[in-house]
């Protein structure tokens, strides 16, 4: 057969194909209409994109890291974000970001301590307003299985994880005993109310004092205590009783005021008192509800209880 034969052949064949395939795409496009994604399918699209939003970004240059307004910035971002996932997402995409910054850590490029150090200041400084220890405990757990850190920097990563797991969001928390004014004693667990805030203070610093304030004008919560639907426990923790005395007056008489009898809390490691003041917000099971919240907070949960 004549070369110019082979060639006639070859080129019907191939219009032939590209006919039937445009066919075929043709067809497909006139038979189904257009598919609207599914909720399903939009959350695991979002999932994917939280999962890798670190993907693209380079913690091999070791300038860029250092630079606020390009890491850190990043990182507000991603927390900003985090929210609506759910805690295996929010688990694996932060696992995500401390593998790939760790992978590029070296003496001459401390990514991975650098991003360390972001997740202790937004989430676990008690002045935060990102804290979020939920968020945290991710980033503790992966500290104990890095290549990068030391023993030292492991031990206390072991005794954080162990506080912050106290008293953590939906368990029952610890059980404190109080003394009042008069010398006698009681319990928190011995408060029966439907919800009971939580109140660790000193009356000296600025920030109990505007919290005091916040609690005592609080319609939302006075409206509670009036209908016994909320009780409130204010502690002092410190040692000087008379201080403590001399301001006992300022303390609203619906309020359970008491102080924490030979350091009980600190030495038996009950709760993690990092900042005064620190609130809890608990159920009638004493179950926390939120923990070491801002009072703003605490009011916006109960408003809806009345």
């Amino acid at each position: 057969m004549r070369k110019e034969t082979y060639l006639f052949i070859a080129t019907i064949c191939t219009i032939s194909i590209c006919l039937n395939s445009s066919c075929k795409k043709l067809e497909n496009k006139t038979s189904q209409p257009n598919k609207t994604p599914t909720i399903n399918e939009e959350k695991s699209q979002a999932s994917y994109r939280v999962l890798h939003y670190w993907d693209s970004f380079d913690f091999s240059d070791s300038i860029r890291i250092s630079r606020p307004d390009i890491t850190e910035k990043a990182f507000v971002d991603f927390l900003n974000i985090l929210p609506p996932y759910d805690s295996i997402t929010i688990r694996n995409s932060m696992k995500n970001m401390l593998q790939q910054a760790e992978l590029q850590n070296s003496a001459n490029n401390n990514a991975y301590f650098y991003m360390l150090k972001l997740c202790n200041h937004y989430l676990y400084d008690p002045n935060s307003p990102f804290r979020d220890e939920e968020l945290y405990i991710p980033v503790l757990e992966y500290i104990l299985q890095d290549k990068s850190s030391n023993e030292t920097t492991k031990q206390q990563t072991e005794f954080d994880i162990k506080m912050i797991l106290k008293n953590r969001l939906g368990s029952i928390t610890s059980d404190i005993t109080y003394t009042i004014a008069s010398g006698s004693s009681s319990n928190l667990y011995a408060i029966e109310s439907p919800y009971t805030i939580l109140y660790f203070y000193n009356p000296d610093c600025n920030a109990c004092k505007e919290t005091t304030t916040f609690l005592k004008t609080s319609k939302s919560i006075n409206d509670l205590l009036q209908n016994r639907k909320l009780s409130i426990l204010a502690v002092y923790t410190d040692t000087d009783l008379s201080l403590w005395k001399r301001h006992l007056n300022e303390i609203p008489s619906n309020w359970i005021v008491g102080y924490d009898k030979g350091q009980q809390i600190e030495k038996l490691k009950l709760y993690e008192l990092r900042a005064i003041p620190s609130l809890y917000l608990l159920d009638k099971d004493k179950r926390v509800l939120l923990k070491d919240a801002n009072i703003m907070y605490i009011e916006k949960f109960i408003s809806g209880i009345q």
